[in-house]
């Protein structure tokens, strides 16, 4: 999978998960700041991840501190946090370090079942 360009604002991360709905594919949104360490520490695991769903899963990564505006409208309090849309909305949200095998899972979460009347 041919790495996405990053999010650069809220605009623009808005219409990559709105694309990505129209074809189908779940967005997984990093948001991350070159000096969190724990965020660097997640970096190859995504990046793994990125290789193991291929074009399956869209990997964005949206860097705080260039783009605070983002931050503020996903209400990002706490880095790294990871936020999963899936038919452009978001169905989970996961803060802080995280190994493979949590992200795996992760990524792999189904989106949430409205319930049906009986």
């Amino acid at each position: 999978m041919a790495s996405p360009p990053p999010a650069t604002a809220t605009k623009e991360l808005r219409k990559v998960v709105r694309e990505a709905k129209t074809h189908g594919i779940p967005v997984l949104v990093d948001f991350w700041a070159p000096w969190c360490g724990p965020c660097r520490a997640l970096a190859p695991h995504l990046e793994t991840l990125a290789r193991e769903y291929g074009e399956s899963l869209l990997i964005l990564k949206v860097d705080v501190d260039a783009h605070p505006d983002a931050a503020k409208a996903y209400s990002v309090t706490s880095l790294p946090t990871l936020v999963l849309f899936r038919d452009g909305e978001e169905v989970k949200r996961h803060v802080g370090a995280a190994n493979l095998k949590t992200l795996q899972t992760f990524a792999a979460s189904p989106a949430p079942t409205t319930p049906t009347a009986p």
